[in-house]
């Protein structure tokens, strides 16, 4: 249809089969606000969440936008498509804006598979449009995977930003200030990464010294996450790698924790065949009670030469309680999933895996994510875990085969991308092979304290 059409149902549909023209003027319909804006918001309510949000702030001249150009690079050197929401100040005498932060990604404006679209602040306060929540809503409802939305440079107190994004990047350069500085209220404390820009310049290992020294006074729980400090330099592209993988770090735990319990599902599975299952009741089991201590349960009952029908029922009954949990959530419940159907299908995921890594986190937003990621990685590692196990387990003598081996094999998976020295991940690979080689001649939990104390050395040696 024509993209100047305000019929808003028509352009959405246009603009979620890819029409940019149509997303553009859904974007302006947004911004002048009225009865358009409402008519797109009611329209995108029910395909939000899906997307994942990205908010760079920092004061003027960090270089968000040359840093915002690099990420962009990085992303499309991989193949993953990205918007760009980029704020530029209005004149509070003549009402304008340059919208000048979309000329340092010019380089990108020819590729289709990046948007990028400039918003003024109008007036408003916070480092945001007053439209910019709706603008990230519609994006992430288009389908857009990623949405990176540039601030325009603020002060201590302008964090509105925190309430529209996933992952918070606070960008400063050296000699940005002194520890005292580090230490004030505000614009510091929402960051889940520092960005040290321009790092090429003197000063830039006193700057990382003082995020060091505020983030060891600062009151952080044990196990929460530690915000980290990366050096870029945006003009290179230094750096920049390392800046999206701690954007990214929800995704790779999630993926981390999913590879470890696969592990576990290769030793369920040998377990359940061994017992007297076959390979298509052991992978029923795994794809319909997705919870390990009702499959181990239903093991032992078959082991114990219970019928088929007694271990499952078990089971079953057993793993009724992730459905009563997830509908008893109520609040978190809706923050997570949304309407009933939707409650339903992730009361199937409700584990403890899943509830711990998306309690961990500090918006209604990430929870999400981390939910949704954690529980779908375990479900895809667990079952493929279970169906290998299956196939070969009757070629794998389970007294050699089992938990002994799975738990420290497991967390050493889980630990490896968080010990971010070289030794620590070498004492961790340690710790595997020191079990994997005396499983056949200790007793049975020995080896799992020997992989322990190389875990906690590389642990140490990571701080």
């Amino acid at each position: 249809m024509n993209s100047r059409s305000t019929d808003t149902a028509e352009l959405f549909k246009d603009a979620c089969a890819g029409d940019r023209a149509a997303l553009a003027r859904l974007l302006s319909l947004i911004e002048r606000g009225g009865g358009d804006a409402r008519n797109v918001a009611r329209l995108v309510y029910p395909k939000v969440g899906n997307g994942y949000v990205v908010g760079i702030t920092g004061a003027p001249g960090a270089g968000k936008s040359t840093l915002t150009s690099s990420l962009i690079s990085h992303l499309r050197s991989k193949l993953q498509e990205v918007s760009i929401l980029a704020i530029d100040p209005s004149s509070p005498f003549t009402g304008g804006a340059i919208l000048g932060d979309r000329v340092r990604m010019q380089s990108h404006a020819t590729d289709a598979g990046v948007f990028i679209r400039s918003m003024a602040t109008r007036g408003h306060l916070g480092g945001l449009s007053l439209a910019t929540s709706e603008a990230v809503r519609l994006l992430d409802a288009v389908g857009s995977p990623c949405t990176i939305v540039e601030t325009v440079g603020v002060g201590q107190v302008e964090v509105e930003i925190a309430r529209n994004a996933d992952t918070i990047v606070v960008v400063v350069n050296p000699g940005w200030g002194d520890s005292v500085q580090a230490n004030k209220a505000g614009l510091l404390e929402i960051a889940d990464v520092f960005v040290i820009n321009k790092s090429d310049r003197p000063g830039a290992d006193q700057t990382q010294r003082d995020l060091e020294q505020m983030l060891e006074l600062s009151e952080i729980a044990s196990g929460a996450w530690r915000p980290m400090i990366v050096r870029t330099t945006g003009t290179t592209g230094e750096g920049v790698a390392e800046l999206w993988q701690a954007i990214r770090r929800v995704v790779v735990s999630s993926l981390t924790l999913g590879g470890a319990v696969g592990i576990f599902a290769l030793s369920f599975g040998v377990a359940s065949v061994s017992a007297g299952a076959s390979v298509w009741q052991t992978c029923a089991l795994s794809l319909f009670v997705f919870t390990g201590a009702s499959q181990f349960s239903a093991m032992s009952v078959v082991g114990a030469g219970g019928s088929m029908l007694a271990a499952y029922g078990g089971a079953v009954l057993l793993a009724a309680r992730n459905l009563v949990y997830g509908l008893a959530l109520s609040s978190s419940a809706k923050q997570t999933a949304g309407n009933l159907p939707r409650r339903l299908f992730a009361a199937h995921f409700v584990i403890d895996e899943t509830t711990a890594l998306s309690l961990a986190e500090s918006s209604p937003r990430l929870r999400k994510i981390a939910f949704w990621t954690t529980g779908i990685g375990l479900f895809s590692f667990w079952n493929l875990g279970t169906l290998i196990g299956a196939m070969a387990g009757s070629a794998i003598d389970p007294e050699k085969f089992g938990l002994d081996i799975a738990f420290p094999a497991a967390f050493i998976v889980m630990l490896v991308p968080h010990l971010r020295s070289k030794l620590g991940r070498q004492a961790a690979v340690l710790g595997g092979a020191l079990c994997l080689v005396s499983i056949s001649f200790l007793p049975i939990g020995v080896p799992i304290l020997l992989a322990a104390c190389a875990v906690l050395v590389g642990v140490r040696n990571a701080q």
